[in-house]
């Protein structure tokens, strides 16, 4: 009888200790899968682009700036990266911004197209001192997600 008695609370305390066990590791998976969700979203900012911040300002410029109506203007602004827009394209869409700035539907557009020449040579400059690392480390960066990025026309965007 006393070796039933033993094996019965053997049996009890090891019941006992695994359900404590579980509910302990069935919290660990719950916080590590909170912790694994919060870190996601973490990455995905991370993984946004990075761009100087006058580059940045071209891009959403671009943006407000992009219209079916204007395809030559669109497709140079398409290039507005220092590296890609030669000087020809560049002073060409200079002087269709300064059309633009008269003949814009919106004041907004119109502000947008008398700036964004400023800008797109301050991001010239930056991309310049980009190859200089004492100065990199000054320059001010942001992260453009998807809906800044000028690489998506506006028209493309509103519809995706």
């Amino acid at each position: 009888m006393r070796d039933v008695g033993i094996i019965l609370f053997g049996a009890t305390l090891t019941i006992v200790l695994f359900t404590i066990f579980a509910r302990r590791v069935l919290h660990q998976v719950a916080a590590n899968k909170l912790r694994i969700t919060t870190l996601e979203g973490q990455l995905e900012l991370v993984g946004a682009s990075v761009v100087p911040f006058n580059m940045a300002v071209v891009q959403m410029l671009v943006k407000e700036l992009t219209h079916d109506h204007a395809p030559e203007a669109d497709a140079l602004m398409v290039l507005l990266k220092p590296d890609i827009i030669n000087e020809d394209e560049q002073a060409r869409l200079f002087v269709l911004l300064k059309e633009r700035e008269t003949n814009a539907a919106t004041p907004s557009e119109r502000e947008a197209a008398a700036v964004l020449p400023v800008f797109v040579r301050r991001a010239r400059e930056e991309a310049i001192a980009l190859s200089d690392p004492e100065a990199k480390a000054r320059l001010r960066y942001v992260a453009v997600t998807p809906e800044h990025d000028s690489t998506v026309p506006k028209a493309e965007h509103d519809r995706a």
